[in-house]
Formats: C-alpha cells, structure tokens, sequence
C-alpha cells in the first residue's frame, strides 16, 4: 500500500506494515466484507470499501488504504453484505453497495436500492464492467434501466455454492484463457470439480489476471474468512488506462537474471585480448548467472567475461545507459532480440572506479528508445588484467533515477529457440515463410534452427515442433 515493494496486512479496519508495526485503525470495528483495490481511479494509490456490524459504527465506509483517511461513510446500521465493483459505465471508478443502494467511488448517491445481488462480482462478458455471480446464477446489471439479465444459469449443470446462505463458489479467478475469470463449482453430491468459462469474445487485450501479483493475493485471500472476489491492483473497468507490463518472474526459474561466462588465463586490459582468444566464445572457464547487471569485484586477475541476456523494460520510455569497470568493458543492445543485431552503446576505454560513471565520455549512452515488454539482446564484454576488477551497467528513464540494472527486467540469455529462423526473438509468420521456402530439402549441413530434430530432412516432424513453439 505504500509504494515500498511489500505487502501490508488489511485487517478489518486496521492496517499493518510489512514490519508488523500498526499504521492505523478507523475504529469502526468488525465486518463481513472488504474490498481493495484503485477502486477510485482519479486518487493515487488504493481505496478500502468495507462494511461494518453494529449500530454504533457506520454501515459502510470508504478510506485511503495507506493513510486509513475517510473518504465517506454511510449511516450508522448493522450491514452484513458489500460490494465494490464496476458495474455502472457513467460513473467513473467502482460502485459500491450492500447498505440499501449504490454509491460512486466518490460517495455519489446513484441509486437508493441495492442491485439483485450483493455477493460475488466477476469479469465474464466482452466488457470490462463486472458481472453478479450470486451462487450458481450469473447476471448481467443494466445501469441504465436499473435492472438485470441472465447471462448464465449455472444450477441447471448439477452444481452447488458453498456456505450456505452465502452462497460462495468453490473458487473464481482467471485461471485459464485470456483476463476473464472462471467459475469452480462443486456436484451436487460432491464428486466433482465443473469449472465454467466464458465463450463471449472481447476486443479487450490484457494480460493474464494472475500476472497482477495484488490479484494473486486477491485469490489466495478469497478462501480467507469471508470469502470475497479477487481485485486487481490497477483499476480494471469502463475509462481504464491500459495497465503497465506486469514484471514477475517465476520462482525455481533464471527468469531476472542474465548468464555470465568468464574465460581465465587472458593476457592483456583490452576487451579485444578477449574476442581474439582461441577459447573465446566456445570454450569459457566457467559460467554462473547473475540477478543485476554488476560482477563482483575481485574476482581475479588475467581472465575476460561475457555477458549477456534479455532486457525487457515494464515502461515505454526514452533511456540513457552507463558502464563502469576496470579494466575495459563495453555495453551492447540490440534493437530486438537478435544478438547480430545488436550495436555498441557505451565502453570504458581503459578503467574507472566502481560506480563512477563520468570519467570517459563514452561510459553514457545516447538516448535509446525501448518498449515495455519488448526483449531487448543485450551484451556486456569485460576485459581484467589486475587489481581490483570490477563492473556494472546502470540506466535511467521513464521514472528511474539511475540505478544498476537489477533482474526485475532482466531474462538469461537461452540461445535462439528452435524455428527462430529470422533470430527477432519470436516464431510467427516471417519464420514460416523462410521455413516454408526449405521445405523437403534434405542436407545435413542445415542448422539446427531450420532441422529443427536434426534428421537432416526438412519435413512435417520439424513443422510440428515449430508449431508448437508458435508466437512465443
């Protein structure tokens, strides 16, 4: 909530930061509901509706969820169903309702009576408004007439909610497809799992939900207590920006980090001593992967490194790069992903010290346009005859001050994937027709990113492995 990288705990009316000290409490106590998210888009950081039980606290309330700060509030009453969603487009940001009528995010009155459901809202038709799921029937809220229709009559598929009167299915969340969700239910006699998935087509392209880390939590959170519809950490709904690239990584994977093979025994402080050593670049002393563009000092003496990997920015922007090191290093990127393509962007010439990014004018960069999400080959060559070697690449742009180029947009270089004719970093049409153009040739000299099973022959087996690896 914050803006420090860690997740606070929202709990009830309290919050607390990631180093369990309390940020604050609203003191209005106990509820059976609470949704967070940029439920108002027009205010930096997030929102907090929630509901509250006893006739001395309000029955509903809406704050800051950093500050606790808030925002309105209804009557006092004992409220026991919320929900915030975006369910109506002439209104910016999420309604709210559950205490006897619909709110604006702003407190706005739009409605003195609750919608025909207070339960479950979910992302199912092409839009970007949310839909009602209350138990095993799905409807669709016209704002403009004030009234609803079924899109989905789940009951009729041998299906039951859980909890009772709350009427809770067994999960929703985008779990497959594209960013809208899907519904687990449970069999009637409880045999069975039915997951249910929307067949609407949308002209909406996101990213996966599940690639928003809040979401994730969202869903983890879901079975928690009260169970409540996942939500975003950016505002998804009618007027919505087109949310930033999301940057996560696997856990267990390289993913954030870049390969680095060194080759000892180099004579020499020029990064030239290394190209032009007859280990270089096939026969490297060792490798390891590194999680930011840095090496760590002191690693020895007479020996030149490489690396190298994918950058891949989460923002457009214009950047400005720099490189430090002794003894010499250069600092290479390609415009996409192919490391021929890639052209000299900064070098140190002879040696600097650690972090000083100004003693040669070509330590920084031009200007370089890049785009969130593309993958960027990018190459560090590093040259060490004695004392105390060191290097690192750091960048700056598109609200970054300069700073070392950590694995948050850093992939390891893989080596180009199998039917990457074109070597752009991609499999798509311009890779089938340079296929296509080989096709039953047979020649043992061809590479293996053409052969792609290696017989040889160019035939349907390599025509489905590159099918398999299509658009990725």
């Amino acid at each position: 909530m914050d803006g420090d990288g860690k997740d606070e705990i929202l709990y009830g009316a309290c919050a607390i930061d990631d180093n369990g000290k309390g940020l604050y409490s609203t003191g209005f106590g106990h509820g059976d509901a609470m949704h967070v998210s940029d439920l108002n888009p027009s205010r930096p950081g997030y929102e907090v509706f929630t509901i509250h039980e006893g006739a001395g606290t309000p029955g509903a309330s809406f704050r800051d969820a950093n500050t606790g700060q808030i925002l309105w509030q209804t009557d006092n009453a004992d409220v026991g169903r919320g929900v915030s969603a975006d369910i109506d487009p002439r209104y910016s940001g999420y309604e709210c309702w559950g205490f006897g009528g619909i709110r604006s995010c702003t407190g706005e009155v739009i409605s003195t009576t609750n919608p025909p459901s207070t339960n479950y809202a979910i992302w199912w038709d092409g839009d970007v408004l949310r839909e009602l799921l209350d138990g095993t029937k799905l409807d669709k809220w016209n704002a403009a007439t004030g009234s609803s229709s079924r899109l989905l009559t789940i009951y009729n598929y041998d299906v039951a909610s859980n909890n009772g009167t709350k009427s809770n299915p067994c999960l929703q969340a985008d779990i497959l497809g594209d960013w809208r969700e899907e519904i687990i239910l449970r069999t009637n006699d409880n045999t069975r799992l039915r997951i249910f998935t929307t067949t609407i087509p949308t002209a909406y392209r996101l990213y996966t939900l599940m690639h928003d880390p809040v979401y994730r939590l969202g869903v983890a959170w879901q079975n928690v207590a009260y169970n409540q519809p996942p939500h975003t950490s950016f505002y998804l709904g009618d007027g919505m920006a087109h949310p930033a690239y999301p940057a996560i990584r696997l856990v267990g994977d390289l993913a954030g980090t870049v390969l680095r093979e060194w080759w000892n025994g180099v004579a020499g402080d020029q990064v030239s001593n290394l190209t032009s050593n007859p280990n270089y670049p096939h026969a490297p002393s060792g490798l390891e992967y590194l999680p930011r563009l840095e090496i760590p000092s002191n690693f020895g003496d007479s020996y030149g490194c490489r690396i190298r990997g994918y950058l891949i920015p989460t923002q457009n922007g214009i950047y400005t790069f720099w490189i430090a090191g002794d003894d010499s290093c250069e600092l290479w990127l390609s415009p996409d992903a192919a490391p021929d393509k890639a052209a000299l962007l900064a070098s140190v010439p002879g040696w600097t010290n650690p972090y000083q990014w100004d003693k040669y004018i070509s330590q920084q960069s031009a200007a370089v346009e890049l785009l969130a999400g593309r993958k960027y080959y990018i190459e560090v060559l590093h040259k060490d005859k004695d004392g105390t070697d060191h290097m690192a690449v750091a960048w700056q742009g598109q609200g970054l001050s300069r700073q070392i180029i950590d694995g948050t947009c850093l992939s390891p270089w893989t080596g180009p994937m199998r039917g990457d004719i074109s070597q752009d970093g991609y499999i798509n049409q311009s890779d089938f027709s340079l296929f296509a153009a080989q096709w039953l040739k047979a020649d043992c000299r061809m590479p293996l990113d053409i052969d792609l099973n290696g017989d040889c022959q160019i035939d349907i087996l390599d025509y489905m492995i590159m099918a398999g690896n299509w658009l990725e």
